[in-house]
């Protein structure tokens, strides 16, 4: 296909567009506008624009958008690629960087981690992986509106070895159910609610059901037993916090993830490595906790992996 320049669709500016949102039409159309003149490639007469990350009749209602915007002015032509495939061809190029793939060092266990209920002042001792840290296979964790889990081979053979339904468009529209009144960004919400709320204020422990006398059961006392336990077994009852509710909806999905990441290498022969590709999510703190619990479920033996700014990880690939 020789030389093109590349976008991802799932860009907030295109899907904005496509919603038909006016304010985003002069930016969406300035973004193409930019991608053409910086690159200039052509193939056929036509400047070239990849997009990938979305299914193919989205794809083709964004070439009727781009058609729409520009007219015989300028010929446009995008080439849709599979966003699995632009994730993994990147991911090839950039094992051997530095200073983009990371994790954190000194991870706490998840019941210690709880029982911190201010994390505003978390010390996250981020590091970057040198190369060849990462080899072939590892698996690829992909969160869109849910996850995939890819066993990836090399740039070109990976496979898909399972999923669940339970992704960041999960996450995104209960925190936008419960708060998002200021319509900020999901990582800004998600920031706030790991540094100010309290989960526990919410969700139910074993001391919460159990009373204080729980050894006899061998589990430990601050133990999360129930999520949102406390709004089922109260209701409107009592007044919660949206910042705890929030704080709990991101327990459940890092709980979730973690375990689910944990379970794929450990099914997997000889893989112990996952790298983590986030949609719309950036926040380090999130990938903290999410790495605290692939490594507790996975009995320390899971190393995660993240990459910076992967919301643009399925741009490189050509």
């Amino acid at each position: 296909m020789g030389n093109i320049c590349s976008f991802v669709s799932d860009n907030e500016i295109i899907r904005a567009s496509l919603k038909r949102d006016k304010d985003s039409f002069g930016e969406f159309k300035n973004v193409i506008i930019k991608l053409i003149n910086r690159e200039k490639k052509e193939e056929n007469g036509k400047n070239l624009v990849k997009i990938s990350g979305s299914g193919e009749e989205e794809s083709a209602k964004i070439q009727e958008k781009i058609n729409e915007f520009f007219g015989n002015q300028v010929k446009i032509e995008l080439k849709y690629q599979k966003i699995v495939n632009s994730l993994v061809q990147s991911l090839d190029k950039i094992l051997g960087m530095n200073q983009i793939i990371y994790n954190f060092q000194d991870i706490m266990d998840p019941i210690e981690l709880g029982k911190k209920k201010n994390q505003s002042e978390l010390l996250l001792k981020k590091q970057f992986v040198g190369q060849g840290e990462i080899k072939y296979p590892y698996i690829l964790v992909n969160l869109r509106g849910g996850v995939s889990f890819y066993q990836v081979n090399n740039a070109t053979e990976f496979n898909r070895l399972q999923g669940s339904i339970i992704g960041e468009s999960m996450l995104e529209g209960l925190i936008n159910l419960f708060d998002n009144e200021d319509n900020q960004h999901i990582s800004d919400i998600i920031t706030e609610s790991i540094e100010n709320g309290d989960n526990k204020n919410v969700d139910l422990t074993v001391e919460d059901i159990y009373g204080e006398n729980t050894e006899q059961l061998g589990l430990p006392k601050d133990l999360l037993a129930s999520s949102m336990g406390k709004l089922a077994k109260f209701g409107e009852n009592r007044k919660y916090d949206k910042l705890d509710i929030v704080r709990s909806l991101v327990q459940q999905f890092c709980i979730n993830l973690g375990q689910l990441t944990a379970l794929t290498c450990q099914l997997s022969p000889d893989i112990n490595q996952a790298v983590i590709a986030f949609w719309k999510i950036d926040s380090e703190k999130i990938n903290f906790i999410l790495q605290c619990f692939s490594n507790y479920y996975g009995k320390g033996e899971v190393k995660l992996y993240f990459v910076e700014k992967s919301n643009f990880l399925a741009t490189l690939n050509e």
